[in-house]
């Protein structure tokens, strides 16, 4: 109890909300919860389409359009419109004579690429749990999209003082500032420029990059430290690290970050640094990845040559 008679804060109190273009911490109420408080922009008839393909996996025997309904709770009419629609595309085949739904090959057609993506990840997910767990940080993986965007596949929640609940299935946008650094420092000066002609600055903070020139020093002296840094340019008062993970062709296909206040991360900059790299060389190993030349050279902050 302070000296005043109230209860003093507690400091793990602290929620990750969205205000216009900004992302703020902000304390916490009873209803956060540590728990998104924003919209975070879903499509309600893609949704429900989700949850009806989710449901129809889980029974390969097929569900009845009845079943369907009740259990996603989406009215008989909607459910229905859905429903024909999955089947018009072939990721659901209909049972005329039984009246029932199953899942079709064309599921398999339009996404045949996650077989070899979902290897991957098996091989991925084991290190950054340890590596959360080690650094005692969350990490969050997330995957570049043709848009620029990022998109979260899955996150390693460890105790902490802060915990940055971007939802799986969140997009960030392009120019969230850690993930584009470490999506774009390895890659060719052309693609850079592409990159930043096609950006349109925003101020999410006062430490936010509004002119090319300064991003484009930024994201070389990324490639030389050897990991992507974000100090409050992209939330007021957090810190991000983040490294990308090589294909077999040498282009980053996915992100992983450690992101918390400033003040923790600032201290412990080395040491995080330092464990994502042994991470990040581990997954690379595990994949056969083609690593850039000078990206197996990284120096971490504080060492000298």
């Amino acid at each position: 109890m302070a000296a005043n008679g109230r209860r003093p804060k507690d400091p793990a109190s602290t929620v990750l909300q969205q205000d216009g273009a900004r992302w703020l911490l902000r304390e916490a109420t009873a209803s956060h919860t540590l728990a998104p408080t924003v919209s975070l922009g879903l499509v309600p008839a893609l949704e429900k389409a989700i949850r009806i393909i989710a449901l129809v996996n889980a029974s390969p025997t097929g569900l009845a359009l009845p079943v369907i309904s009740k259990t996603t709770e989406i009215t008989r009419s909607h459910c229905h419109a859905i429903l024909k629609t999955l089947v018009a595309q072939g990721w659901l085949a209909y049972d005329d004579q039984l009246k029932t739904y199953r899942l079709q090959t064309g599921i398999l057609r339009d996404t045949s690429s996650i077989l070899t993506t979902t290897n991957q990840l098996s091989l991925v997910r084991p290190v950054l749990d340890r590596l959360a767990r080690e650094v005692g940080i969350p990490v969050v993986l997330s995957q570049p999209l043709v848009d620029g965007s990022f998109l979260i596949i899955d996150k390693f929640t460890t105790p902490h003082i802060v915990e940055v609940s971007f939802p799986v299935g969140f997009r960030a946008p392009r120019d969230a500032a850690a993930q584009m650094r470490a999506n774009l420092a390895w890659r060719s000066t052309a693609e850079i420029e592409r990159w930043l002609c096609d950006w349109v600055p925003k101020r999410y903070t006062d430490r936010s990059p509004l002119d090319r020139e300064t991003l484009r020093r930024e994201i070389a002296a990324t490639r030389r430290r050897g990991y992507a840094r974000n100090r409050g340019e992209f939330t007021e008062g957090l810190m991000a690290l983040a490294l990308p993970i090589f294909d077999r062709e040498g282009q980053p296909f996915l992100i992983f970050n450690c992101a918390s206040l400033m003040s923790i991360m600032a201290e412990r900059e080395r040491k995080v640094a330092s464990a994502m790299l042994a991470a990040a060389h581990e997954i690379h190993e595990a994949l056969g990845s083609a690593v850039p030349a000078d990206f197996s050279r990284l120096r971490l902050p504080g060492t000298k040559g």
